[in-house]
């Protein structure tokens, strides 16, 4: 609350200490080169980096205290792995896919390297964990999916609050995909287009997320993700704000989002719990051996929708137990009673 009331970023946030050294010098020539790709011509590709510092802003003076150095977005984006560790500890970002095992996770990936690299890893575990579905924008053939793991994840790392402590999350379930962060606020509660207006949270970070392709310009990435959420499956996303920002994206086609939210609160008032991926994936395998004699880990993966090495990995359970015998090996496994 102090934070949303103060004319203060964060990112902003000079250290003295911190030297060129502590950057990677990869990383500043990927910025500028990826910057030079996005516009011919860009200043960038003809700035030393001391001048693209500066340009960027990543390299400043405070004119209340004097204090002049690189800041808190530098190390960010630029900086080594331990010295991004020392100046912001509580910096990470937590995605997760709970599909089968609720409880814990199915996949899991924690990013706490710059701000370029997360950006490359979180893209690629949703894109891994989302499947893709075909669709057209003005009679093009587009990825909703690409679409939406990239604005999800930029704006997840440019709208951030890097000072508070809390846990960046996203979080991958049968229905949608979430992500709760941080924010520094000057709006609470429900999110509308043409209700609020956009205000960079980290505006040196956002700005070279621009100037490097990562992101479009302000205030973007919200209609995107409502196209692309429409084109994946014809709903649209949620967001709101305050002291945390969540956003959600219906992964389910017919997924509703208000009436999954009373679900789990009429889940929560049972003194019952719905049965375990287990007990739902031995029904299906004892009803499929009813039907055939023989079973495969793909043939049971299609008719629950569980993963093939989730399936595949209780079936061997199972013939370990010696409740199924086993033929034929790796991929080529086929699974019988004993």
């Amino acid at each position: 609350m102090y934070i949303r009331k103060q004319n203060y970023y964060s990112e902003r946030r000079i250290f003295r200490y911190v030297t060129p050294f502590d950057l990677r010098s990869d990383l500043i020539a990927n910025m500028r080169k990826m910057a030079a790709t996005q516009r011919s011509g860009h200043p960038w590709g003809r700035m030393s980096d001391d001048e693209m510092f500066r340009s960027a802003k990543l390299y400043n003076r405070d004119y209340v205290t004097g204090e002049e150095g690189f800041n808190l977005a530098a190390v960010l984006l630029l900086g080594k792995d331990d010295v991004i560790s020392s100046v912001c500890p509580a910096y990470v970002t937590d995605a997760i896919v709970q599909r089968n095992d609720v409880d814990r996770y199915d996949d899991r990936l924690m990013a706490r390297t710059n701000l370029f690299d997360s950006y490359e890893h979180l893209v690629d575990f949703v894109q891994r964990n989302l499947p893709d579905r075909f669709a057209l924008d003005s009679g093009k053939r587009t990825s909703p999916r690409d679409i939406i793991a990239r604005e999800l994840v930029s704006n997840s790392l440019m709208h951030r609050e890097y000072s508070s402590p809390v846990i960046a999350r996203i979080v991958m379930d049968r229905e949608s995909i979430r992500t709760i962060n941080a924010s520094r606020s000057f709006f609470e509660g429900r999110m509308r287009l043409g209700d609020f207006t956009s205000m960079p949270k980290n505006p040196i970070i956002a700005d070279v997320f621009v100037q490097t392709g990562l992101a479009e310009k302000l205030g973007s990435g919200l209609h995107n993700l409502i196209k692309a959420s429409e084109l994946y499956t014809g709903r649209e996303p949620e967001f709101s704000d305050g002291d945390l920002f969540r956003a959600m994206v219906p992964t389910a086609v017919g997924y509703d989002a208000s009436e999954a939210t009373q679900r789990s609160h009429d889940a929560a008032k049972r003194p019952t719990v719905e049965p375990s991926y287990h007990e739902r994936l031995a029904q299906i395998i004892d009803d499929e051996l009813q039907r055939h004699t023989i079973i495969t880990a793909p043939q049971i993966a299609r008719i629950s929708g569980f993963d093939v090495r989730t399936v595949r990995a209780f079936l061997n359970r199972l013939v370990d137990q010696g409740e199924l015998a086993v033929e034929g090996r790796t991929r080529g496994r086929r699974y019988r009673r004993m």
